[in-house]
């Protein structure tokens, strides 16, 4: 037996506590996790609706098989709230309490006052809540089961031949945990009341392999365990509370990381998973083109995109743009347009630089009005007029995204290219090509009815050349104009509501 095994032994052996009960007690299995909420720690602790979701965490994190890498000392528990520290105990009792500088945990044993074992933290701006969060309650309760007499519990030990393994499930809320240990004891104990000694009788030793931990954490044990052994119990061979100090700085760490992550979730997250049921959402962006008229040009638009759904892939566009006009003896004295364009967008997950291409096909009708003043061959100033009502559009878009934690980012380009031919002479053939980059930040959540609906906020600016071509004859039969460039550039922002 190694010099540290010893040791271990011999601070179970003297390990005592201040209780008053029938000698050689047996080691309880029930938790009772207890929180003290008086007027003054309601203060410290926030919001203490969230409690059941805390007792849930913290249930969990005591019991067998579902603790800090499967340790246990509890096969049930149960949950309330006090207005005042209880003076006397049963079983194992988790406590929670409050103070301006910390929220703490202590665990009692029946009928002892002073804790066996006790962990903390100090809260920022998340208290109470953080406690719901399984990975933070790990480490938590890892801190204090490595403190108590035994750290947990032996479950079950799986025999084939004459080799004897322990076996336990690696899992995702255990990934800020400091290691589990690389030999471990397993005795019987007992507690003597009358002289405060806790009795452990070592039964085996196991020893984890010196690899990199998978899916599964494997102790092989160096004897099989005798089957009249009765309830067992398990600790780190180096010694009880071996890693000390170092719980302190885990649990700090991993505080940051869970607020973190929880406050970033109201403005930040990631805006990808908001997408993925679809989102619809309202924007208007001004002009930032130099010009008579152009400058005036503003932009609403409604834009719908489902994804996830039976119809995945759907987009709809609708933009409108007021009409505005200029008193400009030359150049484009009015403007107005409005167009409805449906799309099904073919998307492909990328490697690249971007983690997503979206191909789609577009069809449209679009309605345009625009006033142009020209100066013909004979000298006289005439108003061409490019108009057109009903226009059918086809047209393809590409679009690129990337998912930047807090905002995803998307650049993307169109064609679309639509006339009237039933208009005859006042025909226009519209061919706009578009270029844009749109930014969606991930804002707050609410739940209406159940349903988990995101607000989320949208930037944009956006290139538009619009080609309008046409024939228009003027009094003298002399063609006074009959292609047209229009080129807008705009900016704006809006919001979107995504499920």
């Amino acid at each position: 037996m190694s010099l540290a095994t010893r040791i271990l032994i011999s601070s179970i052996a003297a390990f005592a506590g201040l209780l008053a009960s029938h000698a050689r007690a047996e080691i309880p299995s029930k938790a009772h996790i207890i929180l003290v909420s008086d007027p003054e720690q309601r203060e410290y602790l926030g919001d203490i609706k969230v409690w059941p979701k805390v007792c849930k965490a913290l249930g969990g994190a005591l019991r067998l098989n579902s603790g800090p890498w499967g340790y246990g000392i509890a096969t049930s528990n149960d949950c309330a709230v006090v207005t005042s520290r209880p003076k006397e105990f049963k079983d194992w009792s988790l406590v929670i309490s409050a103070s301006k500088d910390a929220i703490q945990l202590e665990l009692h044993f029946a009928g002892i006052v002073k804790p066996l074992a006790t962990s903390g933290f100090k809260p920022g701006e998340i208290k109470l809540d953080v406690l719901s969060k399984p990975e933070f309650v790990a480490v938590l309760i890892y801190d204090i089961l490595e403190q108590l007499p035994m750290l947990s519990r032996l479950g079950a030990v799986t025999t084939k031949g004459n080799k004897s393994k322990i076996i336990l499930k690696n899992q995702d809320r255990f990934k800020y945990l400091l290691p589990p240990p690389v030999e471990i004891l397993i005795y019987t104990l007992e507690f003597e009341a009358t002289s405060k000694i806790w009795r452990p009788h070592v039964v085996a030793t196991a020893r984890r392999p010196d690899t990199p931990i998978g899916k599964v954490v494997t102790w092989d044990l160096d004897r099989a365990i005798p089957s009249n052994s009765g309830t067992l119990f398990l600790h780190d061979g180096s010694g009880r509370n071996w890693h000390g100090s170092m719980h302190s700085d885990v649990i700090a760490s991993t505080y940051d990381r869970i607020t973190t992550k929880n406050v970033a979730s109201i403005m930040a997250g990631t805006v990808k998973d908001q997408f993925a049921g679809g989102f619809v959402g309202l924007r208007y962006g001004r002009s930032i083109t130099t010009g008579q008229l152009v400058n005036k040009v503003g932009l609403f638009s409604i834009l719908a995109e489902l994804r996830g759904s039976p119809i995945n892939g759907l987009r709809v566009y609708f933009d409108q743009w007021p009409s505005v006009s200029d008193t400009a003896e030359l150049d484009a004295v009015k403007f107005a347009a409005s167009r409805a364009v449906f799309g099904w967008s073919f998307g492909f997950s990328s490697t690249g630089i971007f983690d997503r291409m979206d191909l789609v096909p577009r069809i449209g009708r679009w309605s345009l009005l625009l006033d142009y003043n020209v100066r013909n061959r004979s000298g006289a100033i005439e108003t061409v007029r490019f108009k057109t009502i009903g226009a059918l559009s086809t047209g393809l878009e590409i679009g690129l995204e990337k998912d930047i934690g807090p905002v995803m980012l998307r650049l993307w380009a169109a064609d679309d290219v639509g006339s009237n031919p039933l208009l005859r002479g006042l025909s226009t053939r519209v061919d706009d090509l578009r270029a844009g980059a749109d930014l969606l930040a991930k804002g707050f959540n609410f739940s209406p009815l159940g349903k988990n609906i995101n607000l989320t906020f949208l930037m944009f600016t956006l290139y538009e050349n619009l080609s309008l071509r046409k024939k228009n004859a003027g009094a003298s039969g002399e063609v006074a104009i009959n292609a047209l460039n229009l080129q807008i550039a705009l900016l704006g922002g809006g919001l979107a509501v995504t499920w």
